[in-house]
C-alpha cells in the first residue's frame, strides 16, 4: 500500500486543536454559533496561517478573508468527520485520507457563498497541486498544469455566479488516472474533494449539478465513496450543529450516500465509462502507467 504523509504528524498543533474541539463539542461546551465561532479565532492568528500556509498553498486566503469564516468551517468539517462511525471504524489509511480531504475540500472558496457551486473543481485543482508538493505519488511533469487549467474550464456562469459542469468530466478523470494512478490516495481525496457537491444531499439544500447514475459508475468506486461519503457527512453536519434539522439531516444524507454506493454496485449498462479513459495528453509511457 501506497505510504501518504500522516496528517496529524503533518500538523500536530491542528490535530491537537481538532482533537480538543472534538472533546468539547461531545461534552456540549458550546451552544450556539457565536461562542463556537470565536473560539476558532486562532486560526487567523500569523503563526497558524503561515504554519499551515507552508504546507498547503491558499490557506493564506482562506483564513484571513472574511473573519476566516471558510478557515473555520474547515476545521469543523474535520471535526465532524471525526466525530463519525464511518471515520472511527474506518482503516487508519482511510481516516489519514479523510483528513486530507476534510483540510482541502474548501481551498478555493468565496466565504461570502454558502452555496458556491463552484469551488469544488476550483479546490479539487488546488488540491491536487498541494498533494503533488507533499509528496504524494505523482507523474510530475509541465501538463500537469494543462489538467488544472481543464478542470477550471469546466466552470459557467449561471444567474450572475458560477457553478461547474460535467461536459470534461471523462477528460479530467482520464487524465487524473494518468497523473495519479488509478485508486491511490490522492485520487481518492482529489475526487472527494471534486465532487462533494455533485451527489444528493438532503432535499433542503439540493446541489445544482449532479452526477448521472451512469457517471456514478463511471467516476466513482466504493473506495472512493469511503472518503466522499464521510466528507459530505462531515461538511453538512459541521454547517448544523446547532440546527434542530441536525439529526433528520445526517440521516437523509446517509441515505443518500448508501444509495450512491449500491448505484456504484450495480453492473454498468450505458457506454459512458468508455468514455472515462480518454485524456488530452496521452504518450506511450500512458500504456505503462
Amino acid at each position: 500500500m501506497t505510504t501518504i504523509p500522516v496528517f496529524s504528524s503533518t500538523f500536530p498543533d491542528l490535530w491537537d486543536a481538532a482533537q480538543k474541539l472534538k472533546d468539547d463539542l461531545e461534552k456540549s461546551e458550546y451552544s450556539d454559533w457565536k461562542s463556537l465561532l470565536h473560539r476558532l479565532d486562532f486560526l487567523s492568528d500569523k503563526d497558524w496561517v503561515e504554519s499551515i500556509g507552508v504546507v498547503v498553498p491558499g490557506w493564506e486566503k482562506i483564513a484571513t478573508g472574511d473573519n476566516g469564516e471558510t478557515a473555520k468551517h474547515t476545521l469543523l468539517v474535520l471535526v465532524c468527520c471525526m466525530n463519525l462511525p464511518e471515520y472511527q471504524l474506518a482503516e487508519s489509511h482511510t481516516q489519514c485520507e479523510i483528513e486530507w480531504a476534510a483540510l482541502l475540500h474548501d481551498l478555493v472558496k468565496d466565504a461570502k457563498l454558502r452555496r458556491d457551486a463552484s469551488h469544488p473543481f476550483l479546490s479539487a485543482a488546488a488540491a491536487a497541486q498541494c498533494l503533488a508538493g507533499l509528496g504524494f505519488e505523482f507523474r510530475l511533469e509541465e501538463k500537469f498544469i494543462a489538467w488544472m487549467d481543464l478542470v477550471k474550464s469546466s466552470l459557467h456562469q449561471v444567474d450572475g455566479g458560477w457553478q461547474h459542469d460535467h461536459t470534461h468530466l471523462p477528460e479530467i478523470l482520464g487524465t487524473l488516472r494518468y497523473f495519479w494512478r488509478e485508486s491511490t490516495p490522492a485520487s481518492r481525496i482529489i475526487k472527494a474533494v471534486m465532487f462533494h457537491q455533485s451527489l444528493p444531499t438532503v432535499n433542503d439544500w439540493p446541489n445544482p449539478v449532479i452526477l448521472s447514475d451512469e457517471e456514478i459508475r463511471s467516476y466513482l468506486t466504493l473506495d472512493d465513496m469511503d472518503v466522499l461519503g464521510p466528507l459530505m457527512l462531515g461538511d453538512s453536519d459541521a454547517w448544523n450543529l446547532f440546527e434542530p434539522e441536525r439529526s433528520p439531516y445526517m440521516d437523509e444524507l446517509r441515505g443518500n450516500v448508501e444509495e450512491v454506493r449500491e448505484i456504484i454496485a450495480t453492473p454498468i449498462n450505458s457506454g459512458v465509462v468508455s468514455e472515462c479513459g480518454k485524456h488530452p495528453f496521452k504518450d506511450e509511457t500512458a500504456a505503462s502507467a
